[in-house]
């Protein structure tokens, strides 16, 4: 009987003494209890917030246009050559006697007694433009001339004296280059691919 009465006096004692433990838990947590409250519970969308993709997409396809097209004209408003026709007759009310592109295939005499290319006809049509021109004079004189060298003036002295002589008209042609005289230079490859093919 005394044995039971021990155990139970130490088990109300620890009983009470848990007791007022919780009791000061309680009172410490309720103290600590930060003065606010959730209005509205955080949610999780599907899709991000930030950044948007459809914006990005519309900068992205923006800038893809307007910068090649802004570089396209940049490079254009700098650019000081003479590239076609128009820009030759924007600056200037000379008339333009022809056009004469160069083909590497035909060499630096494309100009032959029967032959029918693109380069022979744009001398054909070179000289009839300049009987046009100087129509009326009996002797007449062609400079052939430009500002720096390898820009064909010895091709186009070369295959227009070529073509007039061709007509039967008398042809003297000077070279008058100084720098890099090429005139002598294709007429003596001409005059030797001549002899090789006769």
């Amino acid at each position: 009987m005394l044995e039971v009465k021990r155990q139970q006096g130490i088990k109300e004692n620890l009983y009470l003494y848990l007791l007022e433990k919780g009791k000061e838990a309680a009172l410490s947590l309720a103290a600590a209890v930060a003065g606010s409250r959730v209005i509205e519970p955080a949610y999780n969308p599907a899709a991000p917030v930030k950044p948007k993709r459809q914006i990005i997409w519309l900068i992205a396809l923006s800038l893809g246009i307007i910068l090649p097209l802004g570089l396209v004209y940049l490079i254009d408003m700098f650019n000081d050559k003479l590239d076609n026709e128009e820009d030759i007759k924007s600056i200037t009310a000379t008339p333009i006697a022809g056009v004469v592109a160069y083909n590497k295939k035909y060499g630096e005499i494309a100009i032959k007694e029967k032959s029918r290319s693109a380069v022979a006809e744009m001398f054909r049509l070179l000289r009839t433009n300049l009987q046009f021109v100087a129509s009326g004079q009996l002797n007449q004189v062609f400079l052939v001339t430009s500002s720096s060298s390898g820009e064909g003036k010895s091709f186009v002295t070369l295959n227009l004296g070529i073509t007039m002589a061709l007509t039967g008209k008398k042809v003297l042609l000077d070279r008058a280059g100084f720098t890099k005289p090429k005139l002598v230079k294709y007429l003596g490859e001409g005059s030797q691919k001549q002899r090789k093919r006769t």
